[in-house]
Formats: C-alpha cells, sequence, structure tokens
C-alpha cells in the first residue's frame, strides 16, 4: 500500500540578506515516506544563491538544516567553480573545482571533508600540474610535478603529510 503525504507545501520565496544576496527556496516537509512529491525529494531543502544583479551565485541542498548532496558554486561569469557533494554536513564523494574559464583545477574524492585517495591539479590551461595520493586529507606516497607544457618537472615523496625526499633522477 502507498502512502501519501497528508501536506506538501512548496514555498517559493526570494529572500534578501545582508551580504546582498538572495535565496529562492523550494521547501518540502519532511514529513512523508520519503518519496518524492512534484520532482522533489521529501524533506531535501532546494535553494539557488543569487547575487545583487541576478546571477547565481550557488545550487545548495539541505535535508533537516545540514548540508546534503549535490552542490556547484558559481564565478560571476556563470561558470561552474566548484561541483561537490555533501553527505551529513561533511563534504563526501566527488571534488571538481575549476578555473573561471571552465577548465579543470581539482579533481579528486572527499571522505569526511578532507581529500582522500588520487587527486589531480591542472595548470590554467588544462595540463596536469600535480597528482599523487591523499590519506585523510594528508598527502602520501609520490607526488608528481609537471610543467605546463607537460614535461615533468620533479617528483617528491610524502608521508602523513610531510615531504620526505624530493626524488632526483
Amino acid at each position: 500500500m502507498k502512502k501519501v503525504l497528508n501536506s506538501v507545501t512548496i514555498i517559493f520565496a526570494i529572500v534578501a540578506s545582508a551580504n546582498g544576496l538572495a535565496q529562492e527556496t523550494c521547501s518540502v516537509p519532511a514529513k512523508s515516506d520519503g518519496g518524492f512529491k512534484f520532482g522533489v525529494k521529501a524533506g531535501i531543502n532546494l535553494s539557488n544563491v543569487y547575487d545583487e544583479e541576478g546571477n547565481k551565485n550557488a545550487e545548495e541542498n539541505y535535508k533537516n538544516g545540514k548540508k546534503v548532496g549535490s552542490w556547484k558554486i558559481f564565478y560571476q561569469n556563470g561558470k561552474v567553480s566548484k561541483e561537490v557533494n555533501y553527505k551529513d554536513d561533511q563534504l563526501n564523494g566527488p571534488y571538481k573545482e575549476f578555473f573561471d574559464s571552465g577548465t579543470r583545477k581539482i579533481e579528486g574524492v572527499m571522505v569526511n571533508g578532507e581529500f582522500d585517495g588520487k587527486v589531480t591539479i591542472y595548470h590554467p590551461n588544462g595540463k596536469i600540474w600535480q597528482t599523487g595520493t591523499y590519506t585523510s586529507g594528508l598527502k602520501e606516497g609520490r607526488w608528481k610535478l609537471f610543467k605546463e607544457d607537460e614535461t615533468l618537472e620533479k617528483e617528491e615523496i610524502y608521508h602523513k603529510g610531510d615531504l620526505k625526499s624530493p626524488v632526483v633522477e
């Protein structure tokens, strides 16, 4: 048997804040079986944040006041600055950052608010600048650093975030 929401209220509001940002919010009460209503997951607040000129600054998701799901942060030119994911108010999942030109800047994975796993950092021209691994937010193992022309500049060895030795070849 399918549960039905007793009441669903969708509120669209634009609220000006002291810092000149406006927020458009779509709210659906958490009182549900967790299903979808009007294409929105029940109990999650979806927000779009705008500046004074009407440019979108962010797309945000909250559940019971905590940051959840995918978020996008935008540059003034409308291009995406960051694409991140939250779980229970902490960065978790794929993390992408971009230059204002739209080219990649950083790609990695966040676990409990820290980089964990392979991370790649790019030059503004889109070529790889650095690549290596993080463990619990600290650089670990061999990191390679490249020049803008893609030639290897140097390699470094890290242990728990401390540079142990540059690799000279």
